[in-house]
């Protein structure tokens, strides 16, 4: 079996769990500050992400890992929206220790941009906005975001041991779940301020 649907199948129940909380995110966006509190979950969890897998992912030959890196288009549209700089990241980060691990990892982020121009319909709509101003984050790569994942799965193609395979499929389901958690902890800890 192919080691994209061993890892569908894998992560599937923490997927699920995911996407469940952060649709209820994005759909509960009416506002600007609404929208830049959602990018402010994001770029919590994608820089922290980020910098974790740049010491196995950067020199990955045909990976182009400096083009996959999505922190700073979301401090961008942060900035563009008028909101402040992210004060807060997830701490709470999976074990990564290996390529193979941060391949796993970024199975998770790079498995997010496929939704990402819907998302971003949805909210032009919930913020009645005509222009894509501000998105660039849920747009990911554009027109090129087909190709971009399949030149992502092709890495997933090659041969790996069992015990890479084991390391890529714990690192995936690691990263749903500390994404999860993360949501979970940002929105609390909103709350928790908002209360004192």
């Amino acid at each position: 079996m192919e080691l994209i649907q061993d890892l569908r199948r894998e992560t599937e129940s923490s997927h699920r769990a995911l996407e469940k909380e952060l649709v209820k995110k994005i759909k509960a966006v009416r506002t600007r500050d609404d929208y830049v509190d959602l990018l402010h979950l994001m770029h919590g969890f994608y820089g922290a992400m980020e910098s974790l897998l740049l010491g196995f992912m950067s020199e990955e030959p045909g990976l182009e890992f400096h083009k996959r890196r999505k922190a700073e288009w979301i401090a961008a549209d942060i900035k563009s929206e008028g909101g402040t700089e992210t004060e807060r990241y997830c701490q709470d980060l999976p074990s990564i220790d290996s390529s193979t691990s941060a391949l796993g990892a970024l199975y998770v982020l790079e498995g997010s941009t496929l939704g990402g121009q819907i998302i971003a319909a949805m909210l032009k709509k919930q913020l009645s906005r005509d222009s894509d101003h501000g998105m660039s984050f849920f747009f990911g790569y554009g027109n090129e975001t087909p190709l971009m994942w399949e030149r992502f799965k092709s890495h997933l193609n090659k041969e790996f041991t069992v015990r890479q395979r084991g390391d890529i499929l714990r690192a995936a389901t690691d990263t749903f779940n500390s994404f999860f958690n993360w949501v979970q902890l940002y929105e609390f800890e909103k709350t928790d301020e908002i209360r004192r």
